[in-house]
């Protein structure tokens, strides 16, 4: 089990739309007994907004809860202007080092199938296709492509979660972090 006492905790949930990031974020919320907060790094690209150019652009991601779980789905400004936060990983991670938390990443992943029957009558479909294959080997989103952008540091756990319930994945994360339910 991880002390927590000294170093706070990162959790982060990346994955195209449909891989189950916010039911996942919230099951893992209301199953911690550690004060936890949850930022959704996709948000707040555009001009004028916490996320375009200048100093604040990951202001909240320092918070004093003991575990901050992170949602990553595509977090570039639109037009693409600038490097966001999945462009630019190295930004926002060297915030949470900064706060002394051990990051733990996760890649959850969905066939495109299956993101297209989570998807539909909520979401775009066409837009849900493009933002999926953005995750496609060799992508901008894939986990070599993205963990490269970090300096080849850090590991990410890649988690199936069309062949798993929202529970049994929140449980997998929590016991691959150190604070079994």
């Amino acid at each position: 089990m991880i002390s927590i006492s000294e170093q706070g905790i990162a959790i982060v949930l990346r994955g195209p739309p449909g891989a189950g990031k916010m039911p996942i974020a919230e099951e893992l919320r209301s199953r911690l007994t550690l004060s936890s907060a949850f930022v959704r790094l996709d948000d707040g690209w555009c001009a004028g907004e916490q996320r375009f150019l200048g100093q604040a652009r990951y202001n909240d991601l320092h918070d004093p809860a003991a575990v901050l779980i992170v949602e990553l789905g595509w977090g570039e400004p639109n037009p693409p202007s600038f490097f966001g936060a999945t462009m630019n990983p190295a930004e926002w991670v060297a915030v949470l080092k900064a706060d002394r938390r051990r990051v733990f990443m996760f890649l959850l992943w969905t066939p495109l199938s299956e993101t297209l029957a989570r998807k539909t009558g909520r979401m775009d479909l066409a837009y849900a296709t493009q933002a999926h294959g953005k995750y496609d080997q060799g992508n901008a989103c894939s986990s070599p492509a993205f963990l490269a952008r970090l300096g080849g540091c850090y590991y990410e756990t890649m988690i199936y979660t069309s062949t798993q319930t929202v529970n049994e994945t929140a449980a997998q994360i929590l016991r691959s972090v150190g604070l079994c339910p």
